[in-house]
């Protein structure tokens, strides 16, 4: 964790995808293990975990450590990046998180607009209002449509409605002396229906094929370059590797620290010692490259050029004999 914080004071060169989310492991870890160690110490003897409140300091101190435990094992997939047979679809696979990431704030304007919605017009029906007693109301929810009768109830379905779609039995409105009929079609419960309708039809099907939509785009594009993605990624990470801090793995850095700070206190004060920008040195290779893939490129478009001259000049001279 201490390192984590170290690398964001540090050149902005390698702070990238991983340098975040390994801050973001090592916060949920060390901060769920204190808190469920310290909680845990103070609590009374023989307590079991199940026996607690889910709100309480110790199950939430459990629940972060995890889910850092799970971001941590999940670090291991930027060493497939390594490999030449997985590294290109482990970009994929990050590149359509971060499409779907990038989708969360549409996803969320349409759920609570929605939820405004039904929690306008179902909410005569809602748990103690006064029009909710089975033995005195005309109309009442359906059996199945009984998650609506509550907020908890009305977020849970919204929102698994996302990737599972579900039939109208969910808001449907019944009459109680109708015995014949499942359902009401007058207006204002014909409306729930409607507005169940596009709901789903935004949500699950709009929505959802626009994901896959995006992915599949992205996808498109990285795959066609896989082989350059995938050294520049592979590149990018063995590069972290280049500073001299890197000798220690992370328990022990506290070696490279000390001797730095034995170093700097010995050395002589006129002593100028010579760095290497090494920002400016990845910014230079990095124009070096892409002067020559744009070399490459002229050079492939002329080449293109002469052989169509090749062939039209070939062509002249056949019709040329055949006069």
């Amino acid at each position: 964790l201490v390192d984590d914080i170290v690398q964001l004071f540090r050149t902005k060169v390698f702070n990238f995808f991983w340098n975040y989310f390994s801050l973001l492991t090592h916060l949920l870890l060390v901060g769920g293990a204190v808190l469920l160690c310290v909680s845990y110490h103070f609590s009374p003897k023989g307590t079991k975990l199940a026996d607690l409140s889910g709100n309480s300091a110790e199950n939430v101190g459990l629940a972060l450590f995890s889910f850092g435990a799970g971001m941590e094992f999940f670090c291991v997939m930027q060493w497939l990046i390594l490999l030449e047979t997985t590294g290109p679809m482990v970009l994929c696979v990050l590149h359509a998180i971060k499409d779907a990431l990038r989708m969360v704030s549409i996803y969320i304007v349409i759920f609570v607009a929605h939820f405004i919605a039904f929690r306008s017009l179902y909410k005569p029906f809602h748990l103690g209002s006064t029009n909710t007693t089975q033995n005195t109301t005309t109309y009442v929810l359906a059996k199945d449509a009984n998650s609506f009768k509550t907020q908890r109830g009305l977020i849970s379905n919204l929102f698994w409605r996302i990737i599972a779609s579900a039939g109208p039995e969910m808001v449907n409105i019944k009459k109680t002396e109708d015995t014949t009929n499942n359902f009401s079609l007058e207006f204002s419960h014909l409306m729930g229906l409607v507005l169940w309708g596009l709901y789903q039809i935004i949500i699950y099907v709009l929505m959802l094929n626009l994901l896959i939509a995006v992915m599949n785009t992205s996808y498109s594009e990285l795959w066609q370059n896989r082989k350059r993605e995938s050294k520049y990624s592979k590149s990018f990470f063995q590069a972290k590797f280049l500073e001299p801090l890197e000798i220690f793995p992370v328990p022990f850095r506290w070696i490279y620290y000390l001797a730095r700070a034995v170093y700097n206190s010995k050395k002589e004060k006129n002593q100028d010692p010579i760095k290497q920008d090494k920002k400016k040195y990845f910014f230079l290779v990095r124009e070096l490259i892409l002067n020559k893939q744009d070399a490459e490129f002229e050079k492939s478009s002329d080449d293109k050029i002469n052989d169509l001259k090749k062939d039209i000049f070939n062509e002249l001279r056949k019709i040329n004999k055949l006069k």
